[in-house]
């Protein structure tokens, strides 16, 4: 995946930050700079996730969704934060989230197995967790996919080990 470039990088990185002061209103016109070209990078999902999380709480990451299709991003992009909103919803019940990822039809995405990791790390599957992320490696860049997962909490137990890849 193609690394964010300037400016757009710099809007994000401005929205990260607001963020972490809890300043949502900031973050959200910071990210709404941000040109379409870099709108589907994960790092702006990520993003865009938190500010609606930090919003409205579970029920904001389910608004994620019609967000993504504004955006004209991809279906399994869709699929996966319908997903991840299921997941969190339901207090991580793996069950939901996999529900939804197993009707995508489309070519994968390094973003299904990636999440799919996620899933199984909460659940404590770390060796199933691990596994996935593998995948996600091989369907992106590896240095990418550790840039992530080193900043994704939900992974935190394998931290240790995706700082080596």
């Amino acid at each position: 995946m193609k690394p964010i470039q300037p400016p757009d990088r710099h809007f994000l990185l401005a929205a990260q930050g607001w963020l972490e002061l809890g300043n949502q209103k900031e973050a959200f016109k910071e990210l709404r700079k941000i040109s379409p070209e870099f709108s589907g990078h994960p790092e702006v999902i990520r993003a865009r996730w938190k500010l609606y999380n930090d919003i409205k709480g579970e029920k904001g990451t389910q608004v994620i969704a019609d967000i993504i299709s504004e955006l004209g991003l991809t279906s399994v992009m869709s699929q996966v934060h319908r997903a991840r909103s299921s997941h969190a919803a339901l207090c991580r019940s793996m069950p939901s989230g996999e529900t939804v990822l197993a009707s995508v039809k489309l070519p994968l995405l390094f973003a299904v197995p990636y999440n799919l990791a996620c899933y199984a790390c909460q659940l404590g599957n770390l060796k199933e967790a691990w596994e996935w992320l593998q995948v996600a490696v091989e369907l992106c860049d590896a240095q990418e996919i550790r840039s992530l997962a080193l900043n994704d909490t939900d992974l935190e137990p394998l931290w240790g080990r995706i700082r080596e890849l």
